[in-house]
């Protein structure tokens, strides 16, 4: 049994035990439109603001593996102990091996674990560049108010840890002319995949 109805121009056909389904005509078939034409773009979108330079200045902090972008100021040992007691401690340790439970990990020890079972990645173990370290120091600690470590304070601590790091002595002075010749433990641990030492290429 079948009932046939009319719908527009078309015929669909309906059985008994479910929906056909409609039939359209040669009238009906039309081809897709063309698509739009591109919008010529003016050159500006009419959107935010041209950027402040005293807003980039605050963002521009980077520090190369060669030094540059360092900024001045200095720093001894004895004046980073200070700071690291009253600005890290809490989540690195007194002893600068981290605290349980505690985001902070060990910056120090672990020198010589990289190629065994267990390696355990510090400062004084794994990184190749003591530049990086005043890089991240300057602007992610401390993590409750990064930023606030003026370059004095910074300099120092960057000393009190390379010393308690066994990487450079009591009296040593860090700042621009001297922390990027610090040579890390582990500069040559990278390979390029070849068996060479990594070369580091950075941002001209």
């Amino acid at each position: 049994m079948r009932f046939v109805f009319f719908i527009g121009a078309g015929l669909m056909a309906v059985s008994a035990f479910g929906f056909g389904v409609p039939y359209p005509t040669a009238a009906q078939i039309r081809p897709a439109p063309e698509p739009l034409a591109a919008a010529q773009f003016s050159g500006r979108y009419g959107l935010g603001a041209d950027p402040d330079p005293a807003l980039i200045a605050v963002l521009d902090i980077d520090v190369m593996p060669d030094g540059r972008g360092l900024p001045r100021g200095s720093g001894t040992v004895f004046g980073g102990a200070f700071v690291y007691r009253d600005r890290c401690a809490e989540c690195h340790g007194a002893n600068l091996r981290g605290v349980d439970g505690v985001r902070g990990g060990a910056l120090i020890g672990g020198r010589g674990s990289l190629g065994g079972a267990s390696p355990v990645k510090t400062v004084e173990s794994y990184w190749p560049f003591a530049t990086t370290l005043m890089d991240y120091l300057r602007r992610a600690m401390p993590p409750e108010n990064p930023g606030t470590l003026g370059p004095n304070e910074l300099y120092g601590v960057v000393a009190f840890i390379l010393y308690r790091g066994g990487i450079i002595g009591g009296d040593a002075v860090m700042h621009p002319g001297t922390l990027p010749a610090v040579k890390m433990p582990n500069r040559d641990g990278f390979s390029d995949g070849n068996g060479q030492i990594e070369t580091f290429r950075w941002r001209e």
